[in-house]
């Protein structure tokens, strides 16, 4: 193989290498790291604070995709980082699942850290009659 060759050849491999090493980590390139909200694989989102209980009346059917485009910051808040089906199995989750006893007192039952002082006054709920 002559100079020219060698030399050719060696700039190609080199421009694939770095191509390579260019592309092969482009789907994993985010603003956020993608959060599993299905650790267990059960098809269940899970809920763990009080603003992701609260953030379930946005997403009704329990798919991790929020019912009305105008909750879709409400619901991001709730679920920061949420990859495309929260991670259950083939991307289809199926409803949510309490992974720990919530407290509305309880500043470690916020995801915040801060009582929402809104949920802790009042009467709470009340059974409509009628």
């Amino acid at each position: 193989m002559n100079k020219t060759l060698r030399t050719a050849t060696f700039a190609v491999s080199l421009a694939i290498a770095a191509l390579f090493g260019l592309t092969s980590g482009m789907g994993n390139i985010s603003a956020q790291s993608p959060t599993d909200y299905d650790a267990d694989n059960d098809g269940l989102i899970e809920v763990a604070y009080l603003e992701q209980l609260n953030a379930i009346r946005w997403d009704l059917n329990g798919d991790g995709v929020e019912d009305n485009p105008a909750s879709a910051d409400a619901y991001a808040a709730a679920f920061p980082g949420a990859s495309d089906g929260m991670g259950c199995p083939d991307n289809r989750c199926a409803g949510y699942e309490l992974t720990r006893s919530l407290n509305f007192k309880s500043s470690g039952s916020y995801k915040s850290r801060s009582i929402n002082a809104a949920w802790t006054q009042g009467a709470g709920l009340k059974a409509q009659v009628g």
